[in-house]
C-alpha cells in the first residue's frame, strides 16, 4: 500500500485508516485504544488546576484550515 497524504478526501474516503490498519497488522506501530487515550488525557489535564489556563499548539493549516 502507497503512503497516503494527509487530506480531507483521504481521512473522508478511509484512506488513511485503512494504511494504519495495515501499518499496525504489520506491526509497525501500535495505537492506542480510545480508553488509554481518555485516560492519559485526564492524567495530564489532572496536573492543572481547573482555574488554570491551558495552551494548546496548533501547526499550520490546522489551524486556518480545520
Amino acid at each position: 500500500m502507497s503512503h497516503p497524504t494527509l487530506t480531507r478526501e483521504n481521512i473522508a474516503t478511509g484512506a488513511l485508516e485503512e494504511f494504519m490498519q495495515d501499518a499496525e497488522r504489520r506491526g509497525l506501530l501500535t495505537r492506542m485504544s480510545d480508553e488509554d487515550r481518555e485516560a492519559s488525557r485526564d492524567r495530564t489535564l489532572a496536573r492543572f488546576a481547573p482555574e488554570e489556563d491551558i495552551w494548546v499548539f496548533g501547526y499550520g493549516s490546522l489551524i486556518w484550515n480545520p
